[in-house]
């Protein structure tokens, strides 16, 4: 039997509000018997907005529409179809956060010649490139929250790589590598 997904909006009083999370909090309890296991759809189970949007060779895996934040973030644990491309995403994003200092250190002891202004194209090419995973990260994970969150955030991945991609072809274009060496 299939189950039906249902988007959800957030009631106004109290008592349809804490029956709501009790309601989110058993969605992500397994169905199945198997401890920590969700109920994981097909793609013909999904609603039309999402099957539009997505890969139609991809069968199964798809996580329920959930109209939860947390519900989507919980997902993390688990290994639906999109935990790869979660995972990717969110992996480099962390790196490139974490060592952007790294590298800007590197930079100054091979290149004497770099002044304050390439530090600070650098930096923003490496934090453009640090939102691009993340955001993309951002987009996978919440694309099973709502209709209006999957168009947000799949606008808001491309906005960041768009930007990417303007912002690096500016630094090449501009000859600011050839400073450099």
């Amino acid at each position: 039997m299939a189950s039906a997904p249902r988007l959800r909006t957030p009631p106004k009083d109290p008592e349809a509000r804490e029956k709501g999370r009790e309601m989110e909090d058993s969605a992500s309890r397994p169905e199945s018997g198997e401890a920590g296991c969700p109920t994981l759809l097909s793609f013909d189970e999904m609603p039309e907005w999402f099957q539009h949007d997505n890969n139609k060779w991809i069968l199964h895996g798809y996580r329920p529409i959930s109209g939860s934040a947390r519900a989507s973030f919980r997902s993390w644990c688990h290994l639906p179809n999109e935990t790869v491309n979660i995972y990717s995403h969110l992996i480099p994003a962390i790196v490139f956060f974490l060592g952007e200092w790294f590298i800007l250190q590197y930079l100054a002891s091979k290149y004497p010649r770099v002044t304050s202004t390439d530090f600070v194209a650098f930096s923003f090419f490496i934090l453009a490139a640090t939102l691009c995973y993340a955001f993309s990260a951002l987009y996978h994970t919440l694309m099973n929250h709502s209709c209006a969150v999957d168009h947000f955030c799949h606008r808001l991945d491309m906005l960041v790589f768009i930007g990417l991609c303007v912002r690096g072809d500016w630094h090449v274009r501009c000859g600011a590598l050839d400073s450099w060496a």
